[in-house]
């Protein structure tokens, strides 16, 4: 009689059960272990991890850069990245033993800040709507709701974990205490009903990594997509924005901070608006302890395929004084055509280009005898030049020794070009698919069919 073969279903639960049974494991030790000991040993790992994963390394980094590098030395940048990977390190492990302890034990270990900003808004009757930001641990907020929430109904909204058994124990861990979790996925009905009709507390994760469907706002003067659900839901349910943050306060130890209800300064408030707003005073509040804040994560990644912006639900919006000079630059990389008469018929894209977002910076690669014609063009920052001789190794350095460039478009249709603009590293390269060159892009851009009519190159530009 033939066999039958086990589903891959079962496999995949046979795998995740044995995490959970794992994760279970180490809560047993972790359980037996003092809190302090626990945070200490959490920052030993992040120590190790800060050197054993090189791809977190360099995102903290590059984010750190973004927000300091104008005003702090890269000595700084990497002393700051190493702390943060301690912090996390700690906190992690903090955050696993936390719901094995009592509420009361919990409550000894943190202070609290600004609670003034949430007494004022329950003595008006107003639910408490807070933003709550990636910093320090933030596994408090579950574990001792009533050190901060005036004894009103409590609740948060959440991403379910992949593994089915973990999701359960963790919803279960964090409901100890009649907290409750709203799954993202089920919308968004019940966290409005609490807020509209139970008058409770509900905490909303910030997050500036929201791609098309978020406000495009400065985040550290660097435009970041912002998820403006938090925003929303204050208009929605006409209660002020009240931000949240957890900072670390010695080994083991935090400080729960109420920061000022955003205000966006406009007449009547919006949604982009109050986003705007907010990013400004998260800003204030990572600058009191940048080492707390979560860096192993891509705020401000490039969007695909419309980093131009052009196709985003919400747009850019810019916090009121604030002017579009201030805004860091989107580094733009253009690689001219090599004719002199295709130069030319290149020159309206690049001037459409330069009016796809506030904050472009164009830089044009150019055959050394082109450059004055590029010169001339004043949609054009700089202009970086090749000789006929160099090598692909050559043009690739000079390009990343010039900055680092956020994405390049690609007028050419060579795979030597497209080759010397991946070996720079260059994180998003968008052209034309050609032949080998596909290999290199990361956007590839639809020609026009043999069966239409053939499209003028200013057109196809």
């Amino acid at each position: 009689m033939a066999g039958t073969r086990p589903s891959t279903g079962g496999i995949i639960h046979a795998g995740q059960y044995g995490v959970y049974l794992l994760f279970r494991a180490l809560e047993i030790i972790l359980g037996i272990l003092p809190l302090v000991l626990c945070a200490r040993i959490g920052q030993c790992l992040g120590f190790f991890a800060y050197y054993l994963t090189p791809r977190y390394r360099r995102m903290a980094q590059r984010n750190l850069t973004i927000a300091f590098g104008r005003e702090r030395d890269l000595a700084w940048i990497k002393k700051t990245a190493q702390a943060h990977f301690q912090s996390l390190g700690a906190n992690l492990v903090c955050s696993l033993k936390l719901p094995l302890m009592e509420e009361s034990e919990i409550i000894k270990r943190v202070t609290t800040e600004g609670m003034e900003h949430a007494a004022a808004l329950v003595a008006q009757q107003k639910p408490l709507l807070c933003a709550v930001s990636h910093l320090g641990c933030w596994e408090i907020l579950t574990q001792c709701p009533s050190l901060y929430l005036f004894g009103l109904k409590t609740a948060s909204i959440y991403q379910p974990l992949a593994n089915p058994f973990l999701d359960a124990h963790v919803k279960r861990r964090r409901e100890k205490l009649k907290f409750t979790l709203f799954d993202r996925n089920d919308g968004f009905s019940g966290p409005m009903k609490l807020l509209r009709e139970e008058r409770g507390a509900l905490g909303v994760l910030v997050d500036q990594h929201a791609g098309n469907k978020g406000v495009w706002c400065p985040f550290f003067d660097r435009l970041a997509s912002t998820t403006s659900l938090p925003a929303l839901m204050s208009l929605r349910c006409d209660t002020p924005l009240l931000p949240l943050s957890i900072f670390n306060d010695g080994v083991a130890r935090w400080k729960l901070v109420f920061s000022a209800p955003i205000d966006s300064g406009e007449s009547k408030p919006t949604a982009e608006g109050l986003t705007a707003a907010l990013n400004l005073s998260l800003e204030k509040n990572i600058r009191r302890a940048p080492e707390n804040w979560l860096w192993v994560h891509n705020r401000w990644k490039t969007p695909s395929p419309d980093f131009l912006l052009g196709g985003t639900r919400r747009g850019i919006s810019l916090p009121g004084n604030f002017k579009t000079e201030q805004l860091q630059p989107f580094e733009l990389l253009v690689r001219s055509p090599n004719w002199l008469g295709d130069a030319c018929m290149a020159m309206p894209a690049v001037r459409a280009l330069k009016s796809g977002r506030p904050d472009i910076r164009i830089t044009v690669l150019v055959p050394a005898n082109l450059k004055e014609l590029w010169d001339a063009v004043p949609e054009v920052d700089a202009v970086l030049t090749k000789n006929k001789n160099d090598s692909v190794f050559t043009v690739a350095k000079c390009i990343r020794e010039t900055r680092r460039f956020d994405a390049a478009i690609l007028f050419t249709n060579s795979t030597r070009s497209t080759l010397e603009l991946w070996l720079a590293g260059i994180p998003h390269l968008v052209g034309y698919r050609g032949s080998l060159r596909s290999r290199f892009l990361h956007q590839m851009v639809r020609e026009a069919s043999s069966k239409e009519p053939p499209e003028h190159h200013a057109n196809k530009y």
